[in-house]
């Protein structure tokens, strides 16, 4: 079972990123954090294989969330996803430990 936090603001795209992936049977949706505070938490409670980071968060975005969370947990692989197309943001993401990077448009 593949265990995956969801860090996401806008509650229609959470709420969608659940449904999808709850009808997976080797995925499991395990905590979704609304803000950048929430998500370096629960990452450290909850300890899931997979994060889904929003870059632009209230609080800690998502870029300063990655560098927080991959410095006390290495091993978990984060997913950003935006609707930014800013190449500094993706370059940052990905210095600070990002696995991958997607436009919400694409996803």
């Amino acid at each position: 079972m593949i265990k995956i936090l969801i860090a996401e603001d806008q509650d229609i795209i959470s709420q969608s990123l659940e449904i999808i992936l709850g009808n997976k049977p080797d995925l499991k949706v395990v905590g979704v954090a609304e803000d950048g505070e929430k998500a370096v938490r629960l990452a450290q409670k909850l300890i899931p294989d997979i994060i889904l980071m929003d870059i632009r968060m209230p609080g800690i975005d998502g870029v300063k969330c990655i560098k927080i969370i991959k410095k006390v947990l290495p091993q978990i692989k984060i997913i950003v996803l935006t609707t930014f197309d800013d190449n500094e943001y993706v370059f940052n993401a990905l210095k600070y430990g990002a696995s991958g990077y997607l436009l919400k448009g694409l996803a």
